[in-house]
Order: structure tokens, then sequence, then C-alpha cells
């Protein structure tokens, strides 16, 4: 039997998931890895559909990303900033000009009717990047700040514009419910909402909230995405926001020469 490679799902959020992806996209095949990312932290500015952890992972798999930032493209220039500054406009998230191409070109495919993954797939393939790379879902999940004040803001408003300082009263997930994992469009797993997926893996029904329980969830939710071509052999959950599955094909009878 030929030996087959691994084939490895990993779920990320930005700088964390981008430099785990890019460390398995260095020793295994790009056929054999999937990255799904973040779209939690997706929001829309000056008109635009931003992205920044699919961002970050396309910058740092194509080998463009800004090490000293952790964030946006290296040798930046930062024109347009300068002008929307003296135009009186807001500059508090720093779109760099060549940041900037990203986001306008991604609006503009957005707006003719592709979906997301197929955008950022097409995006990925521009800068040469051979990893499948996927938004968790084609939908739109915004992550809302609920502070004490009684103001709700987005996520990029909270981190970024106000520096975390607002007092939190809670987080909830804009859609969450009627969004639908990428599901049966890329094989990864069954399309159903989003809002089942996390509870089914994050808030287990075992009585505590573990590492060991998220981690048994994990491979409950996983098995059955491919039972006839896979188990699960290893499983790490990380205490960051990605976390790593490695599944490993099982030979078939017929694959045997």
């Amino acid at each position: 039997m030929v030996p087959t490679s691994p084939k490895i799902l990993a779920l990320s959020g930005g700088v964390g998931g981008a430099k785990l992806a890019l460390g398995l996209a260095q020793v295994v095949p790009s056929d054999a890895l999937t990255v799904v990312v973040n779209t939690g932290d997706d929001f829309e500015h000056l008109g635009l559909k931003v992205c920044p952890d699919l961002d970050t992972l396309m910058y740092t798999l194509s080998g463009l990303a800004n090490q000293t930032l952790g964030w946006g493209q290296q040798d930046e220039t930062w024109q347009f900033l300068d002008a929307l500054k003296r135009l009186g406009g807001d500059t508090w998230f720093g779109l760099g000009d060549r940041d900037l191409a990203t986001h306008v070109h991604r609006t503009a495919l957005l707006a003719q009717g592709d979906s997301l993954s197929a955008v950022t797939a097409r995006l990925m393939r521009s800068l040469g990047v051979l990893t499948q790379v996927v938004p968790m879902t084609d939908d739109s999940v915004a992550t809302l700040i609920h502070c004490q004040n009684g103001e709700t803001l987005s996520f990029q408003h909270y981190f970024v514009r106000d520096r975390c300082e607002p007092l939190i009263k809670g987080i909830s997930f804009d859609e969450l419910r009627n969004s639908t994992t990428i599901g049966a469009d890329h094989g990864l797993a069954h399309r159903k909402t989003l809002q089942d997926d996390v509870r089914k893996i994050l808030m287990p029904e075992r009585g505590n909230d573990n590492e060991a329980a998220v981690a048994q969830n994990f491979v409950e939710f996983i098995t059955p995405l491919r039972p006839k071509e896979a188990h699960i052999s290893n499983i790490q959950v990380c205490r960051t926001r990605f976390e790593l599955l490695l599944v490993r094909p099982v030979p078939d009878d017929n694959d045997r020469h």
C-alpha cells in the first residue's frame, strides 16, 4: 500500500493561528492541510469588508506578513491614511496602502455575489498560497461587546479603537443562530447552524468545561464527517483561540496493492 499523508485540519484565529498554520505548511503537503479561520472579528470599515484573521493567514502563508507589527504587510506605506486624516476621516484602524487593496478587491467580489469562501480562495491563489484556507462560515457572524455603560461595540471598535478600556457586561455573536458552517461546500462538516457547532464543541454536557471534555467533543464532532475514510488519531486542545485536529486516513482494502 502506498503510504498516505496525514490529513490535518487546523482551526485558526489570527496571529497565533497563522504561526501554527505556517509551521504546518512547512512540513505537510498542501493538499493535506486545511485551515478554517475565525470570521467573528470581521467588520465593515469605510464601506469595506475587512477580515483581519483571514488576511493575517494569507499574508503569513504568502510571506508578505509584517513580522514587526504582527499584522498587515511588510514594507507597508500609509499615504491613504495620511490623506484620510487630512480630510478628517476615521484613521483609528490601520489600513496600509497594500492592505487596502485586499479589502477593496474583496468587497468588490462580494458585491458581485461571490461567497466569502470563493473570494478567499481567489485571493489566496493570487498570492501563491497553496494551502486550503477557508472562513468558518460564509455568513456574517459579528462579535459584539456589550459594555457596562450601555454601549454595544464591534470587536474591532472595542479592541483597536478603544484599546479594551470599556468595562464589559457581556459578549454576543450577531446572526450566529442563522449562520451555517462552510460544511458541504468543502467536505469539512455537515450543513447546520454554526451556533449548534459551537455549543456542541465548547459547551460540554458532562458537567464541566475542562480540556478533556472539550477534546472529547471535538472527537465526536469530527468523526462523523468522514466515517469511512478517517478516524481521530490525535487531538491537541490549545489554550489559545485555535485548536488542532489530526485526522489520519484509514486504508481501504481496495487500496492494497
